[in-house]
């Protein structure tokens, strides 16, 4: 079995033997720790507003809505933001973030959801990003390079795509499902309180062959927007 394999269920079973092995305790005592992106409470609910930014320059934003499949598929203490963003040319850029409450599922692989909407993942890697400003950070993510073939005007057409995305906590950020499935496990353990992950995404569809002009816009377009709705980490290197 791969390393990454022996540790994702290492983790996995150590965090539901820390939740079987106390179920009362923790739906009683259960305690969050802060999301690592900018929300707003809302009353009586885990579920918060995940506040993603409505103004980019050069782009015009519409909120999208949460399917219904989702809504039906993930615990109810999930939390949603969803907007897309559209170039003056035409581009549009989906950012997602799915943020979970106090269970770990509401956060799933994109390597499973994307095949299953039809789409072939070509290429799978990883990149980071340098973010600006006071507290500036490397971001790493991941990123899959997917193809399709749409039907436009009765004729087939191939399209690409980037999905780009990682995960967040309060004073963390991940590309690794591992590294964040152990940190989920070794908070639970030392403290009792659940790290409350936030699965954020970009989604960026294009005619193929076409991905060398978009990826660089794909960066710009995480540099301006993820300092709007995302908090720095707090264990982040220092630069050098």
């Amino acid at each position: 079995m791969p390393a990454k394999n022996i540790v994702v269920l290492v983790a996995g079973l150590l965090i539901i033997a820390l939740t079987a092995g106390g179920v009362g305790y923790y739906q009683e005592n259960q305690r969050l720790s802060s999301p690592g992106i900018r929300c707003r409470t809302i009353h009586g609910q885990v579920a918060v507003e995940v506040l993603l930014p409505e103004i980019l320059p050069g782009y015009e934003s519409v909120p999208l809505e949460v399917t219904q499949e989702e809504l039906d598929m993930l615990p109810k203490d999930t939390s949603f933001g969803r907007r897309r963003y559209t170039a003056p040319d035409g581009l549009v850029f989906d950012l997602s973030v799915v943020l979970m409450g106090g269970d770990i599922s509401s956060i799933h692989r994109p390597q499973s959801c994307i095949p299953a909407q039809g789409w072939t993942i070509l290429d799978e890697d990883t990149d980071t990003l340098r973010i600006d400003g006071d507290n500036g950070y490397e971001l790493p993510f991941n990123r899959l390079k997917n193809a399709k073939t749409v039907v436009i005007n009765e004729q087939p057409v191939k399209a690409e795509g980037y999905f780009l995305f990682w995960f967040t906590a309060d004073g963390k950020v991940t590309a690794s499902r591992e590294s964040r499935l152990l940190s989920t496990a070794w908070r639970m353990l030392t403290s009792g309180e659940v790290e409350r992950w936030g699965y954020v995404s970009l989604n960026v569809v294009f005619p193929a062959g076409a991905a060398d002009m978009v990826y660089p816009r794909a960066e710009e377009f995480l540099k301006t927007a993820v300092p709007q709705f995302q908090l720095p980490p707090t264990d982040r290197p220092p630069r050098p």
